[in-house]
């Protein structure tokens, strides 16, 4: 009788779990959870701990992880990052998971380990699957604060998602309809959504100053995908989201540059966390907050004193 052979993949599977629970535990100082089933593409869980203090105190702050082991994962290079190739099942899956997903990557010679956030606008759909980047600088033991970012925001995206999207509907007197995230075409890449604004089909993209400033390299990929998606829409509206003037001030030369670009209407907008909603930060520093029939009805100051 033959006995049980222990594949490469088997082993590095195992491996690639390990390799993320040391690195989780050494280097960042969390904790890492594996789960025992790993057949519905999440393989375990990193919960940030506290350590303010003298003693090490568990947060309820999770992100989920997919573990990928083996030399095939660091085989093709796309510029500064290697690429990753995932199955449809799993775009679905962890579009709708509750918890921000990491995809890691672990070499099993050097033990190294990258990462990148998961998301359905990084990833491109192709005719079998779909790919997205993973960055080579994002080397899994330095990743401490970006962690910490990820996982303290895990319901702030879709807050703002939905205030951008309750904040179209007020601001076009048109018919506003939002593409659903599965109708999307295959090769539309990284913009949030398409929406037809009567007649009107255009791109809609967001970015929020989620520390007080914009990442000056997040809105340059704002340009750089530009020319690829534009067979789906007449323009990009693009919507900077700060909670203060100051979120826009530092990034001016890179604003200036989307001002100039043909084909994007810039929008600045002004989150109010208190009401969970957005208002257009206008050129006289003024705030409109509500609409009738896409005219501005009710304007603020930034303070939030009512502008007659």
């Amino acid at each position: 009788m033959g006995r049980p052979v222990v594949t490469d993949e088997s082993e590095f599977g195992a491996m690639g779990v390990r390799i993320v629970d040391t690195i989780v535990h050494d280097a960042l100082h969390h904790l890492f959870r594996p789960r025992e089933r790993r057949d519905l593409g999440i393989d375990g869980e990193i919960e940030l701990v506290d350590e303010s203090d003298e003693k090490r105190r568990g947060t309820g702050r999770l992100i989920a992880v997919q573990i990928k082991c083996g030399l095939s994962f660091f085989s093709e290079i796309d510029g500064d990052s290697y690429v990753y190739r995932g199955e449809s099942k799993h775009l679905e899956y962890w579009s709708d998971f509750s918890l921000p997903v990491l995809i890691i990557i672990c070499h099993p010679y050097t033990k190294e380990a990258y990462w990148s956030e998961f998301s359905h606008v990084a990833a491109e759909r192709l005719d079998k699957g779909w790919k997205m980047s993973i960055p080579r600088r994002n080397r899994l033991q330095d990743a401490s604060l970006e962690l910490e970012r990820i996982a303290r925001r895990n319901h702030v995206d879709d807050v703002l998602d939905l205030a951008v999207q309750t904040w179209m509907h007020a601001r076009h007197a048109e018919r506003v309809e939002f593409c659903g995230l599965f109708e999307m075409p295959r090769d539309y890449h990284w913009y949030r959504h398409l929406v037809k604004v009567g007649n009107e089909q255009v791109m809609v993209h967001w970015v929020y100053a989620r520390y007080g400033r914009f990442e000056v390299d997040e809105i340059a990929n704002v340009l750089h995908y530009l020319p690829g998606n534009k067979a789906y829409g007449s323009r990009l509206i693009l919507c900077l989201v700060g909670e203060s003037a100051e979120s826009f001030t530092p990034t001016a030369e890179a604003i200036q540059k989307l001002r100039e670009a043909d084909g994007v209407e810039l929008v600045r907008l002004i989150y109010r966390k208190d009401w969970h909603s957005v208002g257009e930060y206008e050129s006289d520093g003024n705030v409109t907050m509500e609409y009738r029939g896409g005219k501005p009805v009710y304007r603020e100051t930034l303070a939030g004193d009512w502008v007659p």
